[in-house]
């Protein structure tokens, strides 16, 4: 494995691991807005989503660069395969959150 590979790789994943946590966080706080009726806090959410849906696209796109560029094999290929299953998994999640506060700001 070529050392600009392992490098990209080793990017990707501390991206996925970013986009993970704010969506973490997003749950958190769509959960909490949602139990305590919490209007600013579901509209930071809604706010926050913008933010996850363009790291989704960055990390999309820093794929199938990876792709393209060092046609990778085995190991490396299945992580990059996995990484597009949970980045898409992640931005999902977080549309979930939206419309939780959604629904909070519709209830309060």
């Amino acid at each position: 494995m070529s050392k600009h590979l392992q490098n990209d790789l080793e990017k990707l994943k501390r991206h996925i691991l970013a986009i993970g946590a704010l969506v973490e966080e997003s749950v958190e706080n769509a959960t909490h807005a949602f139990c305590a009726r919490d209007v600013d806090l579901a509209k930071k959410v809604i706010q926050d989503d913008e933010v996850v849906d363009e790291w989704e696209v960055n990390v999309e796109e820093e794929c199938l660069k990876l792709l393209a560029l060092y046609q990778p094999v085995a190991q490396d290929l299945r992580f990059i395969a996995s990484v597009i299953k949970v980045n898409s998994d992640l931005e999902r999640m977080g549309d979930y959150c939206v419309k939780i506060s959604k629904r909070t700001l519709s209830l309060s």
